[in-house]
């Protein structure tokens, strides 16, 4: 069954395919390639794009990292959060084609089985999933079950009608003017009170590493869990305490993501059942979990919520079932602690090998700041204006980082961090198509918490900006990431911090 039968397009393959490989010859070795010892099979079609047009490969053979994916229809789309298959498929699609077609073992209800599964980099198809056939590619069972015991009936995690219910539900609270509001206060308060000084201790320690990762997860951690549960769990005071449910979290969530890297699925299901290995740890994470979050929703039944800002108050006036609240809640605190952490540290790490950045984010900076040199922290609004900011803080992170490294899609250039291209002549910010560049998704399944993600990135970035100078203190290139829900780069991003001599905030 190929690409067409689900109204993908598919390019003929011809001659040389840009990177010194030929597949002239059907079942062509390129183990020196990719580093997987992969077949890959030349795959013709119809190419609405005439000789321009790229290929489909076809590649058969174990990847070692399993897939974590969702069904749609029949087909698996992958998403790969292992760092080594994250660029060694990028790098197949990148130098052979927009699509790739994998031969991986997947479980069936009459055990396992081989399946064809396709990854895609290539916007028309991303459109056509997102948007046009939406209906036809839901997430399907062999997803839920992966994350069903940490994220049960969650907006991640289900589709059709509940799907439907969380996103209607979470669309219309997440626009609302007062919960924006609050969301920007809480994220002011924390880098007042806790990030900035926090850094401000370590940047006095002459030479002192420090690990601006491990402080971004804290930092998102506590404020996601404010914002979820209106409860502060102190994840980024100076004494950088333990939190058993961050940590609970990240182990299920780890855990969790390694069921889709089993190399059968069949292995972890009989695991389950006897409670044995990362199956037992899973369930005790889980637990934990579990406990936290029934006891804050029953300690707000009992106090009552109608006055109350967070996001579990909010859901709790139309939402009678108590475990069907932990899942819906729980979902959004993985869903926007890691992603703003990941988004953080890998900018920080770009902005480290282009001081050039980080002067013109300073001067634009300046240009709304300067009339009130005694303005800590930019509002809403001034975060809003700045577009330079805003360019430089957009960068690929999951599922499309290969299809933010192919030419054919942003020119010789995509390797550079370049914040200009997305730039008008006149400095103004201007947005790509959401299916060329989905990281925050597109179509229906767009992120509902766009907006108020970028102005929490934009505001760390420019209130640590302001006032302190970091450096890196090994220059890894490039950055290489932990597999997980989200990609999270590997062993931290150490720095040595030091207060900026022409201190801006303090000006």
């Amino acid at each position: 069954m190929g690409l067409e039968s689900f109204g993908f397009r598919v390019y003929r393959v011809s001659g040389w395919a840009g990177s010194g490989f030929g597949l002239g010859s059907l079942g062509f070795r390129v183990s020196d390639h990719t580093g997987l010892g992969l077949q890959v099979t030349r795959v013709t079609g119809h190419s609405d794009f005439g000789s321009s047009g790229l290929p489909i490969i076809r590649v058969s053979g174990h990847l070692g990292c399993g897939s974590f994916g969702s069904w749609v229809g029949q087909v698996q789309v992958v998403h790969f959060f292992l760092s080594n298959q994250i660029g060694r498929v990028g790098r197949i699609l990148r130098d052979f084609g927009v699509a790739v077609r994998f031969a991986m073992p997947i479980s069936h209800q009459l055990g396992p089985k081989i399946s064809t599964i396709f990854v895609i980099a290539n916007p028309e198809n991303v459109e056509y999933i997102l948007k046009t056939r939406f209906e036809n590619y839901p997430k399907g069972k062999a997803f839920s079950m992966i994350l069903g015991d940490l994220l049960g009936k969650g907006i991640f995690n289900v589709d059709g009608d509940l799907w439907m219910f969380q996103k209607k539900m979470a669309s219309l609270e997440l626009a609302n003017i007062s919960i924006k509001a609050y969301a920007f206060e809480i994220i002011t308060k924390e880098i007042k009170h806790r990030l900035l000084p926090l850094l401000s201790s370590f940047s006095g320690q002459n030479g002192s590493i420090f690990d601006l990762q491990d402080a971004f997860r804290r930092f998102s951690f506590d404020n996601v869990f404010k914002f979820s549960f209106g409860l502060d769990p102190g994840c980024l005071e100076s004494s950088l305490p333990i939190s058993q449910f961050a940590d609970a979290i990240d182990l299920a969530s780890k855990l969790s993501a390694e069921r889709a890297m089993a190399p059968l699925p069949l292995l972890w299901k009989i695991k389950r059942i006897f409670q044995i290995g990362s199956e037992k740890k899973l369930k005790e994470a889980i637990k934990v979990v579990d406990a936290l979050a029934m006891e804050v929703i029953m300690q707000k039944r009992k106090l009552g919520f109608s006055t109350h800002e967070d996001l579990l108050s909010r859901f709790m006036a139309c939402i009678k079932d108590d475990s069907y609240l932990r899942d819906i809640v729980i979902s959004f605190i993985i869903a926007g602690r890691d992603t703003m952490a990941s988004s953080l540290t890998t900018f920080f790490w770009l902005l480290a090998n282009h001081p050039q950045v980080i002067s013109k984010i300073l001067n634009e900076s300046n240009q709304f700041m300067e009339s009130t040199m005694d303005q800590e922290f930019a509002s809403y609004d001034q975060i809003r204006q700045m577009h330079y900011l805003h360019a430089a803080g957009t960068r690929v992170t999951y599922h499309p980082y290969a299809m933010g490294r192919m030419d054919n899609i942003w020119g010789s250039d995509c390797i550079e961090f370049k914040p200009e291209r997305w730039l008008k002549e006149d400095g103004t910010f201007c947005p790509q198509c959401p299916f060329k560049y989905p990281v925050f998704q597109a179509g229906v399944r767009v992120c509902l918490g766009k907006e108020l993600a970028l102005v929490g990135m934009k505001m760390v970035a420019l209130s640590v900006l302001r006032r302190f100078d970091f450096e890196l203190v090994a220059h890894i290139v490039p950055p290489k990431f932990d597999p997980g829900l989200t990609a999270m780069v590997k062993g931290g991003l150490q720095v040595v911090v030091r207060e900026r001599r022409d201190n801006i905030a303090a000006a």
